[in-house]
């Protein structure tokens, strides 16, 4: 009699988990598999996410007006990114400088669109709809590795963690023996390859982010941070593969 009577139980309980975690439109948009906090704090994250990629559209389209001034001050606006990146993750979130770290972010956002703005310049000059059908790929890619990460199973692609950091150490010296070698094959490895890498760390970063979220580690700057980075990094590396096969 047990044996069958928890035979029973284990098939229900199975069953259950199955009704939640089955991907419908209503489950997408609410994603009531998810703890309710865990929930909002997902909620702020892509809403500070929202207003950090509209800040680089518009750092972007003043760079574009701008022209040749963005790029005589491209190595300054690169330090200034990277002393920002560094007072957004040295910072301690609380709910005093929850403000003054978002608006780092932001402002991020604004100059990661400066120093984007020369590539989509040079790209518009081979077609002007590269730059349109970049940002329609890049944000399919981000929302399908984005959702995946968030109904897969628990902590799935976390182990993919550690592969991927190696990953981007060899793309970096790929690029950087290419500085000297030139060549079309090693660039088309390091596009590709990068291209690959960023799209599973944003689903890495997304399970991350809940997995951190969940034991109680809500700084939804340092999330927002992370998710902006592997975008950018996809929007670069298709916008130039576009960029070559026009080209071509």
């Amino acid at each position: 009699m047990i044996g069958p009577e928890y035979s029973k139980n284990e098939t229900n309980y199975y069953e259950t988990a199955k009704k939640q975690h089955r991907i419908t439109v209503q489950s997408i948009l609410t994603m009531g598999h998810l703890e309710k906090e865990i929930q909002t704090y997902l909620t702020r994250v892509y809403t500070l996410l929202s207003f950090t990629v509209i800040a680089a559209f518009i750092g972007s389209s003043l760079g574009q007006y701008f022209g040749p001034f963005t790029e005589m001050v491209y190595i300054p606006l690169i330090c200034f990114a990277i002393v920002l990146i560094a007072a957004i993750v040295l910072t301690t979130s609380t709910q005093q400088n929850a403000f003054y770290r978002s608006s780092l972010l932001i402002f991020f956002g604004l100059i990661q669109g400066f120093l984007i703005a020369p590539l989509i310049i040079h790209v518009s000059k081979i077609d002007n709809t590269i730059p349109l059908k970049a940002l329609l790929l890049t944000s399919l890619v981000f929302v399908c590795f984005s959702l995946s990460a968030i109904y897969a199973d628990r902590r799935s692609y976390l182990y993919l963690y550690g592969i991927l950091s190696c990953c981007i150490s060899g793309l970096f010296l790929l690029s950087m023996l290419n500085i000297f070698v030139h060549s079309n094959f090693i660039e088309n490895m390091s596009l590709f390859g990068g291209l690959i890498v960023f799209s599973l760390f944003v689903a890495v970063d997304t399970q991350m982010i809940i997995e951190r979220a969940s034991y109680g580690e809500l700084d939804s700057v340092h999330a927002a941070l992370s998710l902006f980075l592997d975008a950018c990094n996809i929007f670069i590396r298709i916008i130039r593969i576009l960029g070559k096969k026009n080209k071509k």
